[in-house]
């Protein structure tokens, strides 16, 4: 008996690491590996359990390396530094504007607790590229497939800071997404989202035959 309840104490814990790794990832594959795992069942192996955990490694060590070769491929030359994030800064000042509270679903959703409302947040550091900064974000088909379900989608782009937040309904920028450049590897395809700030106000800018989405009525005040 005391054996069985000290099995069950660990469990607990483990399953409330998980729900707090959970809000870290963005693969909807390790996403869905924890909610089988949080439904309740008798474990009478481990393998699951060790494949879950390195699920969630890879996917958490994938996103940094991602991270690193956009601003690689971006800033050719230049060395690459860690990744920024302040989306939390973010979602802060995005809550107020909203009127609503938005909690955490993974590394860059949230929603309000009806579900209604959603918001995938990306960032990106400042780059500074002549008499303009520029501001480089990568957009996965798997947020377009999560922020299309809500009632009320938004796609916030973090630009250096939280003070510089271009907020766009998704359903305005999903019919964007024919317009920017891709990148596509054996395992993960991404749109580059490019956003140029100027004297004029920001701009995305797009492939070749079309014009730059002008973005400065979406700056957030």
């Amino acid at each position: 008996m005391h054996r069985s309840v000290i099995a069950i104490m660990i469990s607990v814990d483990a399953l409330l690491r998980l729900v707090t790794v959970k809000e870290e990832l963005e693969d909807p594959q390790v996403i869905q590996k924890i909610r089988q795992i949080l439904r309740p069942k008798e474990y009478t192996k481990v393998d699951e359990i060790i494949d879950l955990v390195f699920s969630a490694a890879e996917d958490v060590k994938k996103e940094e390396t991602f991270q690193l070769e956009v601003d690689a491929s971006e800033q050719l030359g230049k060395k690459s530094t860690a990744p920024v994030n302040f989306r939390e800064q973010c979602i802060a000042r995005i809550q107020t504007l909203l009127k609503t509270v938005l909690i955490k679903r993974s590394a860059a959703l949230f929603s309000s607790g009806d579900e209604q409302i959603g918001v995938i947040c990306v960032n990106s550091r400042q780059h500074q590229l002549g008499k303009h900064s520029s501001y480089w974000f990568a957009f996965h088909p798997h947020q377009k497939e999560a922020i299309s379900k809500y009632p009320k989608g938004y796609v916030a782009f973090g630009c250096g800071s939280a003070e510089k937040i271009i907020f766009v309904p998704a359903k305005e920028f999903i019919t964007w997404l024919n317009k920017f450049w891709t990148t596509e590897t054996d395992d993960r395809m991404y749109w580059h989202v490019r956003i140029k700030e100027e004297s004029s106000g920001f701009h995305a800018d797009t492939k070749a035959g079309h014009e730059a989405i002008d973005v400065t009525p979406f700056l957030m005040h």
